[in-house]
């Protein structure tokens, strides 16, 4: 696993509309696990504030995009 700047790199996960989001909190490291489980696997990113902060910023629009371009694609087909 490599290491750059403040973003440990691993690898990369597609999560699936039946996979179950969950978040704790643990006040002990200033931080958020959030895990992703699908019953057979799970995947887990560890967030400091900062950085959640600027999911809960940037998810709605980017939610808002991909309806959007899922909509055109339906239209188009």
């Amino acid at each position: 696993m490599g290491t750059r700047g403040s973003v440990r790199v691993g690898g990369w996960v597609t999560v699936r509309g039946n996979t179950e989001v969950r978040c704790i909190v643990s006040s002990a490291d200033s931080s958020v696990e959030v895990g992703f489980d699908d019953g057979d696997e799970c995947f887990e990113v560890v967030l400091e504030e900062h950085a959640l902060e600027q999911c809960v910023a940037k998810f709605p629009e980017a939610l808002r995009q991909l309806r959007e371009a899922t909509a055109r694609a339906d239209s188009d087909a």
